[in-house]
């Protein structure tokens, strides 16, 4: 099709005698070639040439440009198409993800994405609690102060929940230090907007509730892990609970914060993190440590991690990668329980030994 006859469907297009041009799609027009005469059939798009092969917002750029005169082309601001709107597609935080997406569109403008460095604090106790924040891949500690300086984890807050979650229930002052455990990106609410969106949004009412209702259980469950349980099977249980909470088996600490955490010496964390790393549970380096068998390293942890994960309020599935054998099949079941079986045996004598 060449030159000229492109020409003459613009013409026809933009010719205000042309009957019935602002309801016109396409028009024929004759061109003459050395094979004769022949017919082209032309669409309203085809004859623009700024609209071939562009991007949307280009088209329009080069539209406004060229003052093109078509009549069903209205220059409005230009909108992304849904499959375009990234804060929509993806939501990472559990409480954030259970909302209705019209009350999550609501909250959008009132959320600030931040990046949690690792100890950052974000309270103190005795500490007025001037935002909330939502971790995605982050991890914050609540920890409670004893004699002034000594600290110890009560609990844990990760993509399933918020922190801050006191200001719900009209307390506005902490009572428990937060400290990042790790680092990641957030979104950040103030106080008062977050008062607001509880007042306007039932269902985020509820969900933080809800969550109120599973931290607490989980504080109740880890005062009774740390007299009741060894060092060794309460590692486990803590790794198994950041990777579920992060979403990654791999994670920055080091041992003399996680002897901090788990309220013990910096030599028994040292021994047990040993003995998971000689059955190749995980491996670790400068801070770095890797969960290499996530079913073993479920196997020796304590009940108190089975306790947190199921069906039930705030429960937790289980994060597991995709695990495969050298063939490129994945690991069945059965190797799964005969594997087990061997451990169980090997670390109950190994981890009784480091306790």
């Amino acid at each position: 099709m060449g030159h000229c006859s492109r020409k003459a469907a613009q013409n026809l297009f933009d010719s205000p005698r042309t009957p019935g041009r602002d309801s016109l799609h396409a028009v024929t027009t004759r061109e003459q070639s050395k094979y004769g005469v022949k017919d082209c059939f032309w669409r309203r798009s085809q004859v623009v040439p700024a609209l071939a092969f562009r991007p949307m917002r280009a088209a329009f750029r080069s539209l406004r440009a060229a003052d093109c005169a078509l009549p069903n082309i209205r220059f409005a601001r230009w909108r992304a198409p849904c499959w375009m709107n990234k804060s929509i597609a993806a939501i990472p935080n559990r409480l954030l993800a259970s909302l209705p997406r019209k009350e999550y569109r609501k909250l959008l403008p009132d959320l600030s994405p931040v990046t949690l460095k690792f100890r950052d604090v974000l309270y103190e106790p005795g500490k007025p609690m001037r935002d909330v924040y939502f971790p995605s891949t982050s991890l914050v500690s609540l920890l409670t102060i004893v004699d002034g300086n000594t600290a110890l984890e009560v609990g844990m807050v990760g993509r399933d929940g918020v922190v801050g979650s006191p200001l719900a229930l009209d307390i506005s002052v902490s009572s428990v230090r937060a400290i990042v455990q790790g680092g990641g990106p957030a979104l950040r609410m103030s106080k008062a907007r977050f008062l607001r969106a509880l007042r306007d949004s039932p269902r985020l009412q509820r969900g933080v509730d809800r969550y109120i209702h599973a931290l607490m259980g989980q504080v109740a469950q880890t005062a009774a892990c740390n007299r009741f349980h060894l060092v060794g099977p309460r590692l486990a249980k803590w790794l198994l609970m950041t990777r579920d909470r992060v979403g990654s088996g791999e994670f920055e600490i080091t041992h003399r914060f996680l002897a901090g955490m788990l309220g013990v010496r910096r030599t028994g964390v040292t021994g047990a993190a040993a003995a998971f790393r000689r059955l190749h549970l995980i491996e670790y380096s400068r801070g770095l440590i890797t969960i290499l068998n996530h079913r073993g390293l479920e196997a020796v942890a304590c009940s108190c991690y089975a306790a947190g994960t199921g069906t039930g309020v705030g429960a937790f599935t289980p994060w597991r990668p995709a695990r495969r054998r050298a063939n490129g099949g994945v690991e069945g079941a059965g190797d799964l329980l005969r594997a087990r079986k061997v451990r169980e045996l090997a670390e109950t004598a190994e981890l009784a030994e480091v306790a």
